[in-house]
């Protein structure tokens, strides 16, 4: 982020501030980055929003992204039914269904 002062930058999730640590690279610039440990399907589509401010006079300026992630199968279920095809034939149907993907 560039400005003067400083800007101060701060990262949001859920009307909270969880990261304001910021880098000074120069008399101009700072950085902040985030870094997000253990995500769970619970953040599945969470809004995580960065923001810049450097003086009272002016609105902050801020940024947003949406996590998205391919999450593991969470659980396989195999439903099987044995139907008589004929009286000496039989056939066997198995459906998986894969828990993932927000379930």
């Amino acid at each position: 982020m560039l400005g003067r002062p400083l800007p101060k930058v701060q990262w949001w999730y859920e009307n909270k501030v969880i990261n304001n640590t910021s880098v000074v690279l120069s008399d101009k610039r700072v950085k902040n980055t985030l870094v997000l440990h253990r995500l769970e399907r619970k953040h599945l589509k969470s809004v995580f929003t960065c923001q810049a401010a450097n003086n009272n006079v002016t609105n902050p300026i801020s940024a947003s992204v949406t996590l998205d992630m391919n999450c593991k199968y969470r659980q396989t279920h195999t439903l099987s039914k044995t139907l008589n095809i004929t009286s000496h034939i039989r056939r066997y149907i198995s459906i998986n269904h894969l828990a993932s993907y927000g379930e």
